[in-house]
């Protein structure tokens, strides 16, 4: 095995910024050009003027007629008896898909990314993952299109799976909500549509540094690619002085170094065993409440 055997690893493209489609510079020049305020007004409106979203009678929760998507109800929180305090929060009891299609480009694993409007964001443009799409989306309940590159993820196209995990949302504002971080790796032609483009893991590494470009789910996704696999570990194993072939930074070669040592402070199963332990230090009741009742909250026919 020589390196020419891990270059389509996860690992080889976390190390390239040199892209076979565009330089960096293009690619900030096609996210701006993707930038159109004409094309996006976002203007806050009444919770009562909202269409086919509605408070009910009680004012316990707000909901879509259709009965899906997400409802914004209450919650109080108890820690022990030590400390509680009530909220609003988000209830969206689906699991979505959040996905990265990749292909190896001459020995190189690109992602395919999106340029995605989402009303809340700060700069109206942040790059997401190839699908993001709640239950709702994906089976059309607003009557809507069809998300793009769906059949690449629900089973109709046939695709390598390379990650597969269920995980968690922001529990401070979304109530036990789960998505499925997928990361497949296709070999036919591809369109490409054109708020679309290929990166590689080390472009996207790189715009993690900058604010407002990465969307979170790109991140939770980027978060569940393994740095470096089993079998480049390997590799390097057979041989540490190959260490000196990557191009490495000084802090790079630091932290390769760090991962593939066989030394630690604390073992795994220490490590869930104090996690565990801090599950067990403190009990927390978490029970639902109707909006109205939230203490130290409002609800009206303008906003919660």
């Amino acid at each position: 095995m020589d390196y020419s055997d891990i270059t389509n690893s996860f690992f080889h493209s976390s190390l390239q910024l040199k892209n076979q489609f565009q330089s960096y510079a293009e690619f900030k020049s096609w996210l701006a050009a993707h930038c159109k305020p004409e094309e996006y007004q976002v203007e806050q409106k009444p919770l009562a003027e909202l269409e086919k979203w509605h408070i009910d009678e009680g004012r316990t929760r707000v909901y879509h007629e259709s009965g899906k998507f997400f409802s914004i109800e209450g919650l109080h929180v108890d820690i022990d008896g030590q400390a509680a305090w009530d909220q609003p929060i988000i209830n969206q009891p689906e699991i979505g898909f959040l996905g990265f299609i990749t292909k190896v480009f001459n020995g190189v694993r690109y992602f395919l990314m999106q340029a995605k409007m989402e009303p809340g964001n700060i700069n109206t443009l942040q790059i997401s993952p190839s699908l993001q799409a709640t239950k709702s989306n994906f089976t059309q309940v607003h009557a809507g299109k069809r998300p793009t590159y769906l059949e690449y993820f629900n089973g109709e196209k046939k695709v390598k799976i390379l990650v597969d995990q269920l995980q968690t949302e922001q529990g401070g504002r979304f109530y036990q909500k789960r998505n499925r971080n997928i990361v497949i790796e296709i070999e036919d032609d591809i369109e490409v549509h054109d708020n679309y483009c290929w990166l590689t893991l080390g472009e996207l590494k790189q715009l993690l540094r900058e604010d407002n470009i990465l969307n979170m789910d790109t991140r939770s996704v980027l978060s569940t690619v393994p740095l470096i696999e089993d079998h480049v570990v390997d590799w390097f194993k057979q041989d540490v002085s190959r260490v000196n072939e990557v191009n490495f930074s000084p802090v790079g070669k630091d932290y390769f170094k760090s991962f593939v040592s066989n030394y630690s402070l604390h073992s795994i199963i220490d490590i869930i065993s104090w996690y565990t332990n801090q599950k067990m230090k403190h009990e927390v009741t978490v029970t639902k409440k109707p909006l109205c009742e939230l203490e130290g909250w409002t609800i009206d026919d303008n906003d919660c």
